[in-house]
């Protein structure tokens, strides 16, 4: 999916609802997407065509019982923490399976839905999802948010969840937004006793250099920063024995 069309660095979404000109959006889309080509590795596992940033693997059906397999969701900062930092090799030298990923530049969490419920009876019983930063820059209201965010947890059944929470982008004033949409995640998340909502927030308040320099919006990561991302992720899954695994029932 072409960042240029809705990609995280697209568009400009102030708290009172108002949306950049179409010519603006263009103009940064192409500066950002143009930074990310340059930044991005050649080696990473992603579609060649310019401008889109996809990693995408069905599950394997043969690991859906498999308590070490886990699947993986997320948007372009998942790209990124994957390309600059390794984070699939860094989730399988924890002695994690990578069962399957849906990685899409410009992915809402309504989105996932649609692309998970075919296969879902192969989805194993961990899930990673570090997604919302789309839904949050963009037009979704809260409401369609929380929506979205129910659906795909049910669907989910009862595997255990890790949900990346989202950071407020350094350049747009959406602070009262992402506290809203934190707090709408880490709710229905912590209503299931087999998932948990991480705080991405915290860490990079500790870490401010670990947003890109070149992102005037203040969303995407540094190298550091990718890593630091990735670096969350893992410890969420040492922690995973607290969690209760319980039989998979799909939603």
């Amino acid at each position: 999916r072409a960042v240029g069309r809705r990609g995280v660095v697209a568009d400009h979404r102030h708290e009172t609802g108002g949306m950049m000109s179409s010519w603006v959006r263009g103009f940064i889309a192409v500066a950002l997407g143009t930074a990310l080509v340059m930044a991005t590795p050649h080696g990473a596992q992603a579609q060649s065509e310019p401008g889109v940033w996809h990693l995408q693997q069905d599950p394997d059906p043969r690991l859906s019982t498999d308590p070490a397999a886990v699947y993986l969701a997320g948007d372009s900062l998942t790209f990124d923490a994957w390309a600059y930092a390794g984070l699939d090799r860094r989730i399988e030298r924890q002695g994690w399976r990578l069962s399957g990923y849906e990685v899409h530049a410009g992915m809402e969490v309504a989105e996932l839905v649609p692309r998970l419920r075919p296969v879902i009876d192969a989805v194993p019983q961990t899930v990673v999802i570090a997604l919302g930063t789309n839904d949050l820059v963009f037009d979704v209201s809260v409401r369609d948010f929380r929506s979205s965010v129910r659906k795909l947890l049910r669907l989910l059944g009862e595997r255990r969840v890790i949900w990346i929470g989202l950071h407020r982008p350094a350049g747009m004033d959406i602070a009262d937004r992402t506290r809203r949409f934190n707090r709408t995640i880490r709710r229905e998340v912590n209503a299931r006793p087999q998932a948990r909502f991480a705080r991405w927030s915290q860490v990079l308040v500790r870490n401010p250099s670990w947003i890109r320099e070149e992102d005037p919006f203040g969303i995407h990561l540094s190298k550091s920063g990718s890593k630091g991302f990735g670096s969350l992720m893992i410890r969420q899954l040492r922690k995973l024995p607290d969690l209760p695994m319980s039989r998979v029932t799909n939603g």
